[in-house]
C-alpha cells in the first residue's frame, strides 16, 4: 500500500494547546509569594556587611541582631528566574502549533511514501495510560506540597515557599520549551504514525502530532518534577542543615514523597513506550533532558548544605554563638 498522497500538507496545528491549562497553573505558581518572601526575610545582611561578601571567612553575628534583606536585593536576585518563566512559556506557546520538520533519521516520511521500513511505525493506536491533564495534577499539586514543606517549621517559611514554588516552575517550563523544540528540530514518526494516518487522516491534528516523537514531553516533565522536588525536600530535611534537627517521621515521610515522584517519573516513561506513544529512545531523552534542567535550576538556587543561595549560611554553635558566612554565586 503506498501512502504518496496520504501525506499532510504543511499548515499549522489548530487544535488548542491541550498543555495551556498547565502552563497558567505554572505561571500563577511562579508568582509564589514575593512580597511575603521580601519582607519577611531575617537574618540576613546589612550594608555595613556587604563588603565582607567577597572574605571567605565567617562572620560573628550577635543572635540578637536583625539582618535584613531589601526589597530591590530580593527582587534583583529573581528576575532572572522569572525572566526564564516567562520566555519558557512564551516559547513553548509559540511553538506548540507548528509542524515539525522532516525526521532525519528511523522512517522518515520519504520512507512512508515509498512504503519501506515502516515496521516501528505501525503499531495500533492505544489511549493513554497516564492523560497530559492527569499528570498535570499530580506535578502541580506536588509542586504544592514540596512548597509547603520546605517552610514547614522554618524562620523564613515565606522565602521558603516562594523560592521553592518558583524554581519547580521554571524547572518544568524550561523543560517543556527545550522539549517542544526539540520534537520540532527532530521530527521523529511515532511508533503508531501509520495507524493515526489511516484512522485521522493526512490533514489531522493527530497526524501532525505524530510526527514529534524525539523526545517524551511526558517523561521530560516528569523527571525534572522527580530530580527538583526530590533534591529541594532532601536539601532540607535528609542531608541539609536540619537533617540532624527533623524528627524520624518528618525524614520518612520526605522519603517517601521523594520515592513516589520517583516512581511516578518511571511509571510515566514506561507507559509512553507501552502505549505506543514513543520509542525506548526517546523516553531515556525526555528523562536525561529533565533531570539535567532540574539539577542546573535547583543547583542555582541552593547550596550544598541545601540552603537558599540568597541566605547567608548561618548555624548555631555549642556555646550558643552565631556564626555567618556570606557568599556569592553567579546566574546563568
Amino acid at each position: 500500500m503506498c501512502f504518496e498522497k496520504s501525506l499532510p500538507k504543511k499548515s499549522l496545528m489548530c487544535r488548542p494547546c491541550s498543555f495551556f491549562p498547565i502552563c497558567l497553573a505554572l505561571c500563577v505558581l511562579s508568582l509564589g509569594t514575593p512580597l511575603g518572601a521580601a519582607s519577611g526575610l531575617n537574618h540576613h545582611s546589612t550594608d555595613s556587611d556587604l563588603s565582607a561578601q567577597n572574605l571567605d571567612v565567617p562572620l560573628t553575628q550577635n543572635k540578637n541582631d536583625d539582618f535584613r534583606l531589601s526589597g530591590r536585593d530580593f527582587f534583583n536576585y529573581y528576575v532572572p528566574d522569572y525572566a526564564l518563566t516567562l520566555a519558557s512559556t512564551l516559547t513553548f506557546l509559540s511553538l506548540f502549533p507548528h509542524e515539525s520538520r522532516e525526521a532525519k533519521f528511523g522512517p522518515t516520511l520519504d520512507d512512508v511514501r515509498a512504503n519501506r521500513n515502516l515496521s516501528s511505525i505501525q503499531n495500533p493506536i492505544r489511549p493513554d495510560t497516564i492523560p497530559v491533564w492527569t499528570e498535570g495534577v499530580v506535578l502541580i499539586a506536588a509542586g504544592l506540597g514540596s512548597g509547603i514543606a520546605v517552610s514547614y517549621g522554618d524562620e523564613n517559611p515565606w522565602l521558603n515557599a516562594h523560592a521553592s514554588l518558583l524554581g519547580f516552575a521554571e524547572t518544568l517550563m524550561t523543560t517543556l520549551a527545550t522539549t517542544e523544540a526539540l520534537k520540532l528540530g527532530v521530527g521523529r514518526l511515532r511508533p503508531d504514525y501509520l495507524a493515526r494516518l489511516n484512522l485521522y487522516g493526512p490533514d489531522s491534528y493527530e497526524l501532525r502530532y505524530g510526527q514529534k516523537s524525539f523526545v517524551s514531553g511526558h517523561t521530560s516533565l516528569a523527571f525534572a518534577a522527580a530530580n527538583y522536588l526530590s533534591m529541594s525536600l532532601g536539601g532540607r530535611f535528609l542531608w541539609g542543615q536540619r537533617a540532624k534537627t527533623s524528627p524520624l517521621w518528618q525524614k520518612l515521610s520526605v522519603g517517601a514523597f521523594a520515592a513516589s515522584t520517583w516512581a511516578f517519573a518511571i511509571a510515566t516513561g514506561w507507559t509512553r513506550v507501552s502505549d505506543n506513544r514513543h520509542f525506548t529512545t526517546d523516553v531515556i531523552g525526555g528523562a536525561l533532558l529533565g533531570s539535567v534542567i532540574a539539577q542546573a535550576i535547583y543547583w542555582r538556587h541552593n547550596g550544598a548544605n541545601g540552603r537558599l543561595r540568597i541566605l547567608p549560611n548561618t548555624y548555631i554553635d555549642p556555646e550558643g554563638g552565631t556564626a555567618l558566612g556570606l557568599s556569592v554565586s553567579g546566574t546563568f
